[in-house]
């Protein structure tokens, strides 16, 4: 991947490296923008809210504790990216879900840290820890799709980016 961004589309510039998908299929998704006329904007936010983004973010910051935390053991570090994750939930908690969606309660999410030692006990792989992650955003309904676009538009990343 190149160290400049010129000639991308804006869409492709916005979203955070570790959400890029790889320059050779960046024509794919430009298609896929145009083909349902999706604003730059709307197209970053709707790539942000799909299942791929949910595990790629999980991957990033697995890498992210690593790097500063060498001398935890990779179970810590599972713990910490889970604890990171519902620390997020947290703190939109107490704000307006949206459409369709129903968050965990404070209890819940609290309970999940709670536990978060015995949960990761209980994962062989961190792709484990992953699967739990978005098993919760499932059963809050954040994947709510009844167009089926974000579907689509998952599908071409976990096809194209892994």
């Amino acid at each position: 991947m190149g160290i400049f961004d010129f000639g991308k589309p804006k869409w492709y510039k916005s979203l955070p490296k570790y959400f890029r998908p790889d320059e050779s299929v960046i024509q794919v998704f430009e298609n896929f923008r145009k083909r349902y006329s999706l604003d730059n904007n709307t197209f970053v936010k709707m790539i942000s809210t799909t299942p791929w983004s949910v595990k790629k973010l999980q991957w990033y910051m697995l890498r992210k504790f690593r790097a500063e935390q060498p001398t935890w053991s990779e179970k810590e570090i599972w713990k910490s990216v889970l604890i990171s994750r519902m620390n997020v939930k947290l703190m939109t908690v107490d704000y307006y879900p949206d459409f369709g969606t129903t968050p965990l309660s404070r209890v819940e999410v609290n309970n999940i840290i709670n536990n978060a030692k015995s949960i990761i006990q209980n994962s062989e792989k961190f792709d484990d820890v992953i699967k739990y992650i978005v098993d919760i955003d499932v059963k809050e309904n954040r994947f709510y799709d009844p167009t089926g676009v974000l579907n689509e538009l998952n599908n071409l990343l976990e096809n194209h980016c892994g």
